[in-house]
C-alpha cells in the first residue's frame, strides 16, 4: 500500500478534535518547518501560510498516512478553496523526502495573531510580535 508523509500542526495532532482522521497512520515524530512559514490564529483552528520574509519555524508532527485516505483530509482540509495541501520542508530530515502539509488559502487580515505552535485551547501559547 502506498503512503505519504503529511505534517500536522492544528486539530489533526495528537490529542485534538480531529486526530481520529489519522487513525490508520503511524506517528513519525515531532518535527519542524524550516522558517518559510507563519501559522496564524483563527478562531477555531491555525492557518499555515508561506511567507517570503519574516519566516518561523512551526512545530507539529510528522505522519504516515495511507494514501487512499488523502480524499478524506482534504474533504476536512475543504482543499483546495480553504486549505490546500502542498510540500513542505522540515528541519533535519532530508530535503529530497516529500512531506506535504495544508496550507491556508484565503488572503488574512494584517492583524491576525500568529504562533510557533498550537495546542488547541490554549490560543495564546509563543504569541509572536
Amino acid at each position: 500500500m502506498t503512503r505519504c508523509k503529511l505534517f500536522v500542526y492544528g486539530t489533526l495532532k495528537r490529542g485534538q478534535r480531529r486526530h481520529d482522521l489519522l487513525a490508520s497512520g503511524t506517528f513519525a515524530g515531532h518535527a519542524r518547518t524550516t522558517p518559510t512559514v507563519r501559522l496564524y490564529v483563527l478562531a477555531e483552528y491555525p492557518a499555515l501560510v508561506e511567507v517570503i520574509t519574516a519566516g518561523e519555524s512551526v512545530e507539529g508532527e510528522l505522519w504516515d498516512i495511507p494514501a487512499d485516505e488523502i480524499d478524506s483530509m482534504d474533504r476536512y482540509e475543504g482543499s483546495p478553496y480553504l486549505f490546500a495541501r502542498r510540500p513542505i520542508a522540515l528541519e533535519g530530515f532530508d530535503p529530497n523526502l516529500l512531506v506535504e502539509a495544508y496550507f491556508y488559502v484565503p488572503t488574512l487580515p494584517l492583524a491576525t495573531p500568529t504562533t510557533t505552535c498550537w495546542d488547541g485551547d490554549d490560543l495564546t501559547r509563543n504569541p509572536s510580535p
